[in-house]
């Protein structure tokens, strides 16, 4: 019947599912000098947790951490945050309704933000270090516009399918993507891709299903070398 609470600041470790299936814990309130360095898996699974804020410590956001909190609406980060790792599904399946990546997150594993239906916002820092976007990552959720960080190498699959809300990628100036995996934005409502110079492999129906998509862009020095099957079928 926990309800609130406070973390103390001399706290040096969390351990696995320490408050999930807490149907009343609405508040978590983490010190700013909190010693923390990591939220463990499933720290909070299926709990009623409605906002959290990340403190600056934090390195690694564990796999379900807050997975299946279907109240939770807000995620903030510290803005002098180190976090650098976020877990598979640590977010998925919550009614967060934007969210800012710190710029030192480099990898965003799968399913992380997966049927996350309230998440209209991904905004990246301008100095972001982030280099790979997992398999469904965003998939099912109401994203309406993504600019994907110039360091990212790699887009998973399904990265972000089904985002049928989805109008605009862009890509970051001296963008480094060089893999855009199986139907990475399958089934979304982009209108027009300009894809970056130094992808060489788009995969099976990456662009499969966007019905609004009209414009396909590739630069003069293109190193594309692989477009799969089926990439751009059943579109505009």
């Amino acid at each position: 019947s926990i309800e609130k609470v406070i973390i103390p600041s001399q706290l040096s470790q969390l351990g696995a599912g320490t408050f999930s299936f807490c149907n009343r814990l609405k508040s978590i309130r983490f010190p700013p000098d909190s010693k923390l360095d990591s939220i463990d898996e499933r720290t909070c699974f299926c709990s009623s947790v409605e906002r959290i804020l990340i403190p600056c410590n934090i390195k690694k956001i564990g796999a379900f951490a807050f997975s299946s909190c279907e109240n939770l609406i807000s995620v903030d980060f510290a803005g002098n945050s180190k976090l650098q790792l976020i877990e598979k599904s640590a977010f998925s399946s919550t009614a967060i309704e934007k969210v800012s990546i710190p710029s030192h997150v480099t990898q965003i594993k799968e399913c992380a933000f997966v049927s996350c239906d309230e998440l209209t916002s991904v905004n990246f820092a301008r100095d972001s270090v982030l280099r790979f976007i997992g398999n469904d990552a965003f998939s099912y959720t109401s994203i309406e516009k993504v600019v994907i960080p110039a360091p990212v190498t790699t887009i998973g699959e399904y990265a972000f399918s089904c985002c049928e809300k989805l109008i605009s990628v862009e890509f970051a100036r001296n963008s480094n993507l060089s893999v855009i995996e199986r139907e990475a934005f399958a089934s979304s409502s982009i209108e027009k891709v300009s894809i970056p110079s130094k992808v060489t492999k788009i995969g099976e129906y990456a662009f499969s299903d966007c019905r609004t998509l009209k414009i396909v862009e590739f630069p003069a020095d293109c190193k594309i070398q692989i477009i799969d099957k089926e990439t751009f079928s059943n579109t505009a």
